[in-house]
């Protein structure tokens, strides 16, 4: 079941939008999409697994659908997975995917401008939606740039909420190499922490890859338990990426690609995970998805000591960078890592009287949140002088 809605131009062929249901997009898994290396990640499987995510977590029956982008000549181009919900009035359509590393719309990298105009201009005539969220996209990749081209051709708004500047490793051929480019201080103090750890009792150091998913179930059950007591948890600042999310991890390595793209390296004090990172290949890149320790050994250092074990097994793959994702700048540039692109989340509201309101209300929220701190200390200062 599929509906054709618009056309772009691919050399001499044609490229076609097609709203379709899930039963009808098991053609998109054979098709093998041809996309750029960094882009080898994402497949059906992968939304697969964030939709059963998405539905639990929101006591949804809405499943991922998607669009997609076709020659005419039947030639499957690409494939853009969302997810649809209605307010009264109003219908949301946002793009689908986990949101480590990043997300995006799986296309023929030899057909991008083509194929971001075709599902540009379906989703622009099907009525699908008055609001498109896409992201967090990579500012800086091909597919963006196209995207926000190709809405602006059809006269969308478009409101940007920055998440961070992503920060990324680039990594030679030897690990000797990375690590004489870094702090001889850091390196020292490592190694201080490293013995500290082993008085305390045995210490192993584990790589897991490329498991079945029964293998890979208590591998994600410890890592579950280290974040469980690590800082990000205790702050119950809803950033959790393992712990309470493991049936998404589950659901995902069963996955036999995406099995062998992860690689996850856990420490353990005698039979206590205490350190863990989830890494994901993909082309020349390694994702750095999830790390964190327990808070209880952190003056040992514990999870700087995974990461460079992580690091070491990606130089010894052949790996050429690793992305670290945003936040924490400070503490990436010591691991010699680079400012690279924004990862940015785009709002875009179709050009009519509702999608200028719903516009117009977005730009009022961004003010109000920017100025929300400058009015909370002036509140502050008025309580002050008036006791």
């Amino acid at each position: 079941m599929h509906q054709t809605i618009s056309t772009g131009h691919y050399g001499n062929d044609t490229v076609v939008g097609k709203v379709i249901d899930a039963e009808s997009a098991v053609k998109i898994r054979d098709a093998d999409i041809p996309v750029s290396g960094e882009l080898k990640f994402l497949n059906l499987d992968w939304y697969a697994a964030w939709g059963e995510r998405y539905v639990a977590l929101n006591h949804s029956n809405t499943p991922v659908s998607f669009i997609s982008l076709e020659s005419v000549t039947g030639t499957i181009l690409g494939a853009c997975p969302y997810v649809l919900k209605s307010y009264p009035g109003c219908k949301i359509l946002s793009l689908a995917g986990y949101y480590y590393p990043f997300r995006s719309i799986i296309i023929d990298k030899d057909a991008v401008p083509e194929s971001v105009k075709a599902l540009v201009k379906t989703l622009h005539k099907s009525k699908l939606a008055n609001v498109v969220r896409l992201g967090p996209l990579e500012q800086e990749a091909e597919i963006t740039q196209n995207i926000e081209k190709a809405f602006k051709e059809q006269k969308w708004l478009c409101h940007k909420v920055i998440h961070g500047q992503q920060h990324a490793v680039a990594l030679p051929n030897s690990f000797e190499e990375y690590t004489s480019q870094l702090s001889k201080k850091m390196l020292g103090n490592m190694r201080r922490e490293k013995n500290k750890l082993r008085k305390l009792g045995d210490v192993r150091d584990v790589k897991y890859s490329g498991l079945s998913a029964e293998e890979w179930a208590p591998v994600i059950d410890a890592c579950a338990q280290v974040e469980k007591n690590s800082w990000v948890n205790k702050a119950d600042n809803g950033k959790s990426v393992m712990h309470n999310e493991e049936m998404f991890w589950k659901r995902l390595l069963q996955d036999a690609d995406t099995s062998a793209r992860t690689t996850i390296l856990i420490t353990y004090l005698d039979d206590k995970p205490i350190s863990y990172n989830v890494a994901l290949d993909s082309g020349e890149w390694r994702y750095g998805l999830s790390a964190h320790f327990d808070e209880e050994y952190k003056k040992l250092g514990v999870g700087g000591a995974t990461h460079m074990l992580v690091i070491e097994d990606a130089i010894a793959k052949g790996i050429k960078k690793l992305n670290m994702g945003y936040g924490f700048a400070s503490y990436k540039q010591r691991w010699n890592a680079e400012p690279t692109s924004d990862l940015i989340e785009y709002f875009y509201f179709r050009p009519n009287i509702l999608g200028g309101l719903l516009y117009l209300a977005s730009q009022v929220k961004e003010f109000v949140d920017d100025q929300r701190p400058k009015l909370n200390r002036l509140m502050g200062k008025a309580i002050h002088y008036r006791n």
